[in-house]
């Protein structure tokens, strides 16, 4: 028993000789100076305690070391470093008048550290002391596992054992064995530990290792403790899902019921894999100068916001274009991303400059007067990703060419020189690259009601001006449109094929007549003007774990999605949007707006059921500004993204803005799943 006590003594007094003789060799090395001799006579009694207290530790600790738990080979090197360290300290005292005194005083302090790092070693696992800079490292790599195993991988090796390496092994390892568990290998998992079992298959909730990595941080019982790196929430639901299918090791995934929530964990690790490489490089912001000048050019610069200097810059619709007009991207030409010459007239020079653009991800050249020959322009432009070539002059020949860009994912080949054929025999030689054909475009006698028109447009939000065109594939249809909160009807204006400028936020309505025909369904899209980016969105809550995106970031970085899977949307399940926007100072605000998308059809994802808004100075007291509610949708809708946008009362002016975006939080009644959670996706808050 008293033996026991004096072992434990070990970890009160281990740091004593540490800092005595750490201070001996200071002294020692300092007191060399000649204006800092009188420091000497203090020196050999410091060494003296010192050696003293290294003595008494080695001893306590070898009486630790009986006591069991830590019988490993880094036992043994801790302690015999420990007893080499105090061997060293006394052989120093008693050689403090010799000459070798100072070289055995030196190789003291240096078998003082090994001996620390061993301890620290047995204490709080191998990788202690340069854990800090594996962080980082170990966190990003356990990401990487979020990837569907193969049907040869167990789950267990593919997904659980990575997680228990990485967050709980470095103390329950053969060289650190807390709690008398080991958590390296299948049978040390299944032995359990000093309190009993820690995995009770296909109960997770009374599994320990599952229990205690959900319990808050703030209780001592959770692990890993606080401190160490913690277990994501895409591997709690491994975890769980691994138990509840049996905690099996060998089991593999095509074995196993693989739940939604997995499944979108799977498809979110899928779709960071594919994320264009570009946009982890760091790159210097355009100068406000240069800026001015490609807007003064006829430029539409739009930044991607919240800190990225990326640049999104359209031309489109211009007509009157001159190599004058975009010479100035020559001096943005490291931070252009997206490039918009939508049915732009291009100057001769166009092609020469996009050739130069290192970092572009995507362009869009439909309606210009691209063929074959300019496309040989692009196949050095690594990082492109999305090409628009729709109504151009290009053909198979041309088309070749651009199939081996090592990012290229989309290519928009409609009403080009492409053979529907060729486009499948492309598609099929070069499955990675989807061909966008277009769809079916011949109507026949059968019909009775027209299609809708097209809304066409550079983009869906924009900082200066836009324009926006209406398209049908053939003549003698009239197109009709009315602007924000008007229906069109066949009084209202008719689309005389000029553009649409926009300069402030616009909704526009549009169908398409024919006499003996049905009127078309009536078609609407919003296209957002957004002025200002707020210094800071904070999320009062945060988004569902599965759909994160950059967190608040996303609201204000300019990237936009087409699908629920794509990283630029937040997801929230059963539960509103709630933010709050800083603007650094007082400011006047006409409009609030945000990017939504929409997929009752397959992914339980309905559009906004309100809005409300309120304004602020000073966070305490608010004022309501917006109050919105939306019609709920009644049948299933296909995949498709939208934009609302609210004007605030005249005269409104203010530093905070309060949003809430509320989400329908229950499937409707005539849902395949009625009262279940529904989803709630935003990417973009617009603010003018």
């Amino acid at each position: 028993m008293i033996f026991q006590f004096f072992g434990r003594l070990h970890l009160v007094l281990l740091h004593l000789p540490i800092g005595i003789l750490g201070l001996a060799i200071f002294l020692e090395i300092f007191s060399r100076q000649k204006k800092l001799a009188s420091w000497r006579p203090a020196i050999h009694f410091v060494l003296g305690i010192g050696a003293g207290a290294a003595v008494l530790t080695a001893y306590f600790g070898w009486l630790l070391a009986g006591q069991g738990g830590y019988e490993t080979e880094i036992l043994g090197w801790h302690k015999w470093f420990g007893f080499a360290a105090a061997a060293a300290a006394v052989a120093a005292w008693l050689a403090r008048e010799k000459a070798f005194y100072f070289p055995i005083l030196i190789f003291c302090g240096v078998i003082l550290a090994a001996t620390g790092h061993f301890g620290g070693s047995l204490t709080h696992g191998e990788n202690y002391l340069i854990e800090p800079f594996l962080e980082e490292k170990n966190e990003t790599a356990a990401v990487t596992n979020f990837a569907r195993p193969t049907d040869e991988v167990a789950v267990y090796q593919a997904l659980i054992q990575p997680i228990l390496e990485k967050k709980c092994a470095t103390c329950h390892n053969p060289n650190k064995k807390k709690g008398q568990l080991l958590l390296d290998s299948p049978e040390g998992i299944l032995k359990g530990g000093e309190h009993g079992k820690i995995v009770v298959p296909g109960k997770p909730d009374d599994s320990e290792m599952f229990r205690r990595a959900n319990l808050p941080m703030a209780d001592e019982k959770h692990m890993p403790p606080s401190g160490k790196i913690q277990l994501a929430p895409e591997e709690l639901v491994f975890l769980k899902w691994w138990i509840l299918e049996g905690a099996d090791f060998s089991k593999k995934i095509g074995q196993m019921k693989v739940p939604p929530e997995v499944e979108a964990i799977f498809e979110k690790a899928k779709n960071a894999a594919n994320l264009n490489p570009v946009f982890s490089k760091k790159i210097e912001a355009a100068s406000a100068k240069d800026l001015a000048a490609v807007r003064a050019a006829g430029g539409s610069v739009l930044s991607f916001g919240n800190g990225s200097n990326w640049l999104s810059i359209s031309y489109a619709g211009r007509k009157d274009l001159t190599g004058e007009n975009i010479e100035p991207l020559e001096k943005v030409k490291t931070q252009v991303v997206q490039l918009d010459f939508g049915n732009s007239k291009l100057p001769a020079t166009t092609f020469k400059l996009i050739k130069y653009l290192p970092n572009l991800t995507k362009l869009n050249l439909a309606g210009t007067s691209t063929g074959d020959a300019d496309l040989q322009n692009l196949v050095d432009l690594k990082f492109l990703e999305n090409i628009n070539l729709t109504s151009t002059a290009v053909s198979a020949a041309g088309l070749e060419k651009l199939f081996g860009l090592p990012e290229l994912k989309i290519l928009h080949v409609w009403k080009t020189n492409l053979t529907e054929d060729e486009a499948k025999i492309f598609q099929k030689k070069y499955p990675r690259i989807t061909l966008n054909f277009g769809e079916k475009t011949l109507l026949d006698s059968r019909e009775i009601q027209l299609r809708p028109p097209k809304i066409l447009a550079g983009r869906m939000i924009f900082d200066d001006t836009l324009q926006v065109t209406l398209d049908f594939p053939f003549k003698n249809v009239d197109i009709h449109f009315a602007l924000d909160e008007a229906s069109p009807t066949t009084e209202s204006p008719k689309f005389d094929g000029k553009f649409l400028i926009f300069e402030k936020t616009t909704r526009i309505r549009a169908f398409a007549s024919r006499a003996g025909w049905q009127n078309s369904p009536i078609v609407e899209a919003t296209f957002a003007k957004k002025k200002i980016s707020p210094k800071k969105i904070t999320l009062l809550h945060p988004p569902s774990p599965k759909y994160p995106a950059q967190g608040a970031a996303s609201l204000n970085d300019g990237r936009i999605g087409e699908s629920h899977t794509d990283p630029t949307f937040l997801g929230f399940e059963g539960e509103h949007l709630d933010a709050v926007i800083d603007f650094g100072e007082h400011i006047d605000l006409q409009r609030f707006g945000f990017r939504y998308l929409e997929n009752s059809y397959s992914a339980w994802i309905f559009p906004p059921a309100g809005l409300v808004v309120w304004t602020s100075d000073d966070l305490k007291n608010w004022k309501p500004a917006i109050s919105k509610k939306y019609p709920i949708v009644k049948t299933m809708q296909v995949v498709k993204t939208g934009v609302i946008s609210e004007a605030l009362p005249v005269g409104t002016a203010a530093r905070y803005l309060k949003i809430r975006v509320e989400n329908l939080l229950k499937n409707p009644p005539w849902h395949p799943a009625p009262g279940q959670k529904c989803w709630l996706f935003v990417d973009e808050f617009l603010v003018e």
